[in-house]
């Protein structure tokens, strides 16, 4: 009987290039199992290991099948058993099968390429299930399973109902499920829309993700039905059941030959929708006024005579990749902030700055630190724990944190630097990102200066001289100290561990509610400069998985876009007023406000007219989003001259 052992990341030398992403997309596309009304099986027969090549001598056998209102799944392999404990799960009374070997079912019945659920079985024929990567929540489920004659013979049946509701599996609104998509897709209109499917109402969805997966039952290493590489955690990445129902063979091959399209249809409405929750889309108007320099003379088109006084008018910095942000409406977000009664930990900061080191250093007083139990971080998880006495280090803190500051209407997201899990976290204050560490409670300044730094500003501060020109300043009372080269004697890292800002990988979203956290089910971003190019991030003599998944980039907006703005542009309307538009990127976007020669501040629209008297003229604009927190004020005085 075969013996392996199975860890969780053993795959940190591997490399994903553009070419191997276009290939294992082209892939995911072709690969449909077809599941008819009638209880016909269909087979899996191709399976890939981590590097995404195909092992065409795998000894598996999985059969797929639609009976009543079940999935059934069966399994012919070799005998397999496990040589580790197997644990109880944290969260729940189940045991913990994902470091053992195990046969691996995931499900997206929404094909939303968001949420999606696991059914995990181990040679002993114990189960366990999850969503995403998340122990505590469970379904009802089936699963029978026998070793004879040197092989592992399973059947598992997965009542659909206990994961087809939409309202509980379903991304909000630009996720995409069938259709969503098929409808924006004219090619397959007619198909996705055929009925007379024979099987429970709740597959009207014709395409769910799917992939089945061997872990630590191979020699190859983990095996999928889908050659995902070591996205094996996202649904974007998975194969397809595709529920034919009646259709005629004419309606499947348009629906199959789809699916590329409907994808490229998901991916676009969930960028807009993300794009939408920021703000109003900017247009390009004529005749606009750049730029607008103090002391500067202009005359319009009507002879109208200004002067530009003063500009507090930063132009926006916008990222050219994607970050998406947690909704407002997610009830786990509301749930946060009202349960832990966040709003009145901040009460006594007179901005934002004082009001996030107030929400870190309550985090750092009441969750002690230390090593953590076996659970995905989540903030409602640890701090229900962590206020009962159990330990979390940096990574749970940071991501508890990150969760804790998006709950109170501020965007914040998690970073990971070599050894260390922290954050950034946008200051309108400041009108910048800054680091926080809630292992510490701490952040970075440059000595003699108050202005915090941002993990990409320490990053180079270490590079450039081991960070010896920087300070690092304690908690509410702001007690600072400066960084010296001194070692500890324990382990031979510098005292004040700023050797761990020598790499930083950005998390691509926070939405972590609305799509819980597992490896890898996001992007990384990381920022190359004269200090990292040419290089690779190294971790054990390997290449580290987060330089493999990583999108490098050269650009510092990339990384630094920049938030809650209230740009204003001015355009002359010919009849001696000015039209203002405003610009913003303000997640979870209310409105604009403006103020007219320091007046009340009053509601107002991206686009209005501006009535310019003689003397001085006075405009303030500020963003507001949906938890009430209002962004910097952006400003512009001018003159109308007799």
């Amino acid at each position: 009987m075969k013996r392996l052992s199975f860890f969780l990341v053993p795959f940190l030398f591997l490399q994903t290039t553009e070419a191997q992403r276009a290939q294992s997309a082209e892939k995911i596309s072709a690969l449909i199992f077809e599941i008819s009304g009638d209880g016909r099986p269909c087979s899996v027969e191709e399976f890939y290991a981590t590097d995404q090549s195909r092992v065409p001598e795998a000894d598996a056998k999985v059969e797929v099948s639609l009976e009543g209102e079940s999935l059934v799944f069966k399994f012919d392999l070799p005998e397999f058993q496990s040589e580790r404990e197997v644990k109880r799960c944290y969260l729940s009374d189940e045991a913990d099968l994902r470091l053992v070997p195990n046969i691996s079912l995931c499900l997206d019945p929404t094909h939303g390429h968001g949420v999606y659920y696991k059914f995990i079985v181990d040679s002993e024929g114990r189960r366990q299930d999850l969503r995403v990567d998340d122990e505590s929540w469970t379904t009802e489920w089936t699963a029978v399973s026998r070793q004879e004659g040197g092989r592992f013979l399973a059947e598992v049946r997965i009542p659909v109902a206990g994961i087809a509701d939409p309202i509980t599996s379903a991304p909000d609104a630009g996720a995409g499920t069938i259709s969503t998509a098929v409808a924006s897709t004219a090619a397959v209109s007619n198909a996705a829309a055929g009925s007379g499917f024979e099987g429970p109402a709740e597959l009207e969805g014709r395409f769910w993700g799917f992939d089945v997966s061997f872990h630590g039952i191979f020699s190859q290493g983990s095996l999928h039905s889908t050659p995902m590489g070591l996205r094996s955690a996202d649904a974007k990445y998975f194969g397809h059941l595709l529920f034919t129902g009646d259709l005629g063979k004419g309606e499947i091959k348009e629906l199959r030959s789809s699916l590329p399209a409907i994808h490229a249809s998901m991916e676009q409405e969930k960028l807009e929708a993300n794009r939408a929750m920021c703000g109003p889309k900017f247009k390009q108007l004529e005749a606009e006024i750049t730029p607008l320099v103090p002391g500067e003379d202009i005359t319009l088109k009507n002879g109208v005579e200004i002067t530009v006084l003063g500009v507090d008018n930063d132009p926006l910095i916008r990222s050219s990749y994607p970050f998406f942000y947690e909704k407002y409406s997610n009830p786990e977000l509301q749930r946060l902030r009202k349960q832990y009664n966040l709003e009145e930990i901040i009460v006594p900061g007179k901005n934002d700055f004082e009001q996030i080191l107030l929400l870190n250093e309550w985090l750092v007083e009441h969750v002690p630190f230390g090593a953590p139990p076996s659970m995905r971080p989540q903030a409602l998880q640890v701090l229900y724990h962590g206020l009962n006495g159990q330990t979390f280090y940096c990574t749970y803190l940071s991501f508890t944190l990150m969760q804790m500051y998006c709950s109170l209407g501020f965007t914040a997201r998690k970073l990971t630097s070599v050894g260390h899990g922290t954050l950034d976290v946008w200051s309108n204050y400041w009108r910048k990102w800054i680091q926080i560490d809630p292992s510490r409670n701490s952040y970075f300044r440059m000595v003699g200066t108050a202005v915090p730094l941002n993990s990409h500003e320490i990053r180079r501060e270490y590079h450039r001289n081991g960070g010896v020109d920087m300070e690092m300043v304690f908690g509410t009372e702001q007690r600072a100290e400066r960084l010296t080269l001194e070692r500890r004697d324990r382990d031979g890292a510098y005292r004040y561990r700023q050797e761990g800002f020598e790499w930083i990988a950005y998390k691509s979203r926070n939405n972590f509610f609305e799509l819980p956290f597992a490896y890898w089910n996001y992007d990384y971003l990381i920022l190359e400069d004269e200090y990292n190019e040419n290089t690779s991030w190294q971790s054990g003599g390997n290449r580290d998985v987060r330089d493999v998944l990583g999108i490098r980039t050269r650009r510092t907006g990339d990384v630094f876009w920049t938030l809650n703005q209230a740009y204003i542009h001015l355009y002359d309307q010919g009849d001696g007023r000015l039209k203002v538009q405003l610009e913003t990127h303000t997640p979870n976007f209310e409105g604009f406000e403006l103020s007219l020669d320091n007046g009340e501040w009053q509601p107002s629209e991206a686009v209005f007219s501006w009535d310019v008297h003689e003397g001085q003229n006075f405009l303030r604009t500020r963003s507001v989003n949906k938890f009430g927190v209002r962004g910097p004020e952006y400003k512009i005085v001018l003159k109308r001259n007799q």
